[in-house]
């Protein structure tokens, strides 16, 4: 479910993305930089969005976001760097490196000051601790999300917090404390006002006991 957050924001991306500076020979994407006067933010996410239109995993994608990372660096612009970092990571996930996965994604957190980069880049690497039988650092990882979203004031981030959190409990087999976290998320994604928000209440439901939906949730479903 991770992936399928990733690949809707990326289908929402590329919906709303204007046409870029780029022309398509063959099977290469080239794009106009300019010169250092051109506003170095806006060259990285342009190649950014290039290599969004790249297929996932494949070598064109990785080129492009190390030359948007290059950018970045030349240019030593902290956010920028942390951004790119999140894409490169989600392409190690792709290409199931979790070692690079995790590696970029400490790097987001050593860079990025966005909520949402920094609680999915704890959130995720949660997850990888949890796969590979870690839970004690997976709960450590996604508390440091469950921190990062509670400063951040947003339902949306809260709710994505406290959802790697139960899903680090839920791995370790804790459904108790799973659920609780997992209804703390559902009761932030009740004050989303954004589109989306009553999806990934639905989507997460799956996780929850049957039992446990009829006698404990905190509020009408019907109302997500």
């Amino acid at each position: 479910f991770i992936m399928i957050r990733y690949l809707l924001s990326i289908a929402v991306s590329l919906f709303f993305t204007c046409t870029l500076c780029a022309q398509q020979e063959g099977n290469n994407i080239s794009i106009t930089l300019g010169d250092d006067n051109v506003n170095d933010s806006i060259q990285v996410k342009e190649m950014l969005k290039v290599a969004d239109s790249q297929p996932e995993g494949s070598a064109l994608k990785i080129e492009y976001l190390l030359r948007a990372l290059q950018i970045a660096e030349k240019y030593n612009r902290k956010e920028d760097i942390g951004l790119c970092y999140y894409h490169i990571a989600w392409h190690y996930i792709f290409k199931s490196n979790q070692a690079k996965a995790i590696e970029s994604f400490r790097n987001v957190t050593s860079n990025s000051t966005d909520p949402k980069l920094l609680v999915n880049s704890y959130g995720v690497v949660a997850n990888i601790c949890s796969w590979n039988g870690a839970p004690e650092k997976a709960k450590k990882w996604a508390n440091d999300a469950v921190e990062v979203a509670e400063k951040s004031g947003s339902p949306r981030e809260k709710a994505n917090a406290y959802i790697f959190l139960g899903d680090a409990y839920r791995y370790d087999k804790d459904r108790t404390k799973a659920n609780y976290y997992y209804f703390k998320a559902l009761a932030f994604l009740k004050q989303d006002t954004k589109p989306g928000g009553a999806m990934l209440g639905v989507v997460y439901l799956h996780t929850l006991d049957n039992e446990k939906i009829t006698l404990d949730f905190p509020f009408d479903l019907m109302q997500l």
